[in-house]
């Protein structure tokens, strides 16, 4: 489909597959969510769709205030790092204490060498310090490098790379504006729309673990709508990367119609009973995003 505006949210809706009820709720304001094919045996992808009672050059403006993270359900702190002085702009992060990364011992998301270097600094009281600097190498070799810069976490088949690649192909299908094609594939730092691009961390909280996250963000205004990417490209627990495409168009009345695909990868839900796995693992993850989008809705709404 189109991002760029043209096609109405009906439109958009009814090729994305959606049956005629499920346009007409969505379109009154419910959120409704629809499972997608997965792109490969750990892809908990869901779709989301429903309208906020603002107009889309509001909706972009709250983005671009860096303010999206004030409605995600499991996001605790962020901000945005210089990739320029990626080490400087973690100093933020000041929730995470040794505590934390006690905890986060007991299962990395790591690499071995990363994981070996963050034990020995937590066994001299500097965990943090060592997280921090492993956080600010990931974050540099992402941004010089795109997919390819992805340090796998121990284990087998825990490449974050693959799975975000896999993520690309099926985001192909989902969105034909060429313009977002070459964003979504170009490495970071050789954009030609350097604008576009931001690199975010932040804290978040899940399983009742507070984690570190890495993020590149695009986004990217076309005619009369928008589309986001959120690559979250390093996580420290939870789940092993995500990337979410975020489409929004106008209404005939003026509202916002969101689109919003999501494509979250875990380890846990891959090999024997996988399918089982997935299908719990998709009931939690849809229970977050609807409480996401309803709390987006009330923001919206004070816009």
């Amino acid at each position: 489909m189109s991002w760029r505006g043209r096609s109405t949210p009906e439109e958009v809706a009814t090729r994305l597959g959606f049956p005629p009820s499920s346009v007409e709720s969505f379109l009154k304001g419910e959120v409704v969510t629809q499972e997608l094919d997965a792109s490969n045996d750990k892809d908990l992808s869901l779709l989301v769709v429903t309208v906020a009672d603002t107009t889309v050059d509001k909706l972009f403006e709250l983005a671009e205030q860096e303010r999206v993270h004030e409605i995600q359900a499991a996001t605790i702190s962020a901000g945005v790092l210089d990739p320029s002085d990626v080490a400087a702009g973690l100093d933020g992060m000041d929730l995470l204490d040794e505590d934390t990364v006690k905890s986060l011992l007991k299962n990395p998301f790591m690499s071995k060498a990363e994981a070996k270097e963050l034990r020995d600094g937590h066994k001299n009281g500097r965990g943090v310090e060592a997280y921090k600097r492993i956080l600010a190498d990931r974050a540099t070799a992402y941004w010089e490098n795109g997919l390819d810069g992805i340090v796998p976490y121990d284990g087998k088949g825990r490449d974050p790379s693959t799975d975000l690649k896999s993520a690309n192909d099926a985001a192909l299908k989902a969105v034909t504006d060429p313009v977002v094609h070459e964003e979504v594939f170009v490495i970071p730092s050789r954009s030609q729309n350097p604008e576009w691009h931001k690199l975010k961390w932040a804290l978040q909280k899940g399983n009742d673990q507070m984690a570190p996250v890495l993020s590149h963000t695009i986004r990217i205004k076309r005619e009369l709508g928008y589309v986001g990417v959120t690559r979250n490209f390093y996580s420290g627990t939870d789940y092993d990367c995500s990337q979410i495409v975020t489409g929004v168009i106008p209404t005939a009345d003026g509202r916002s119609a969101i689109f919003y695909v999501n494509r979250t990868f875990s380890s846990a839900v891959a090999g024997f009973g996988g399918s089982a796995k997935r299908s719990i693992g998709r009931k939690m993850m849809k229970s977050k995003l609807i409480e996401t989008m309803k709390k987006g809705q009330a923001v919206a709404k004070d816009l």
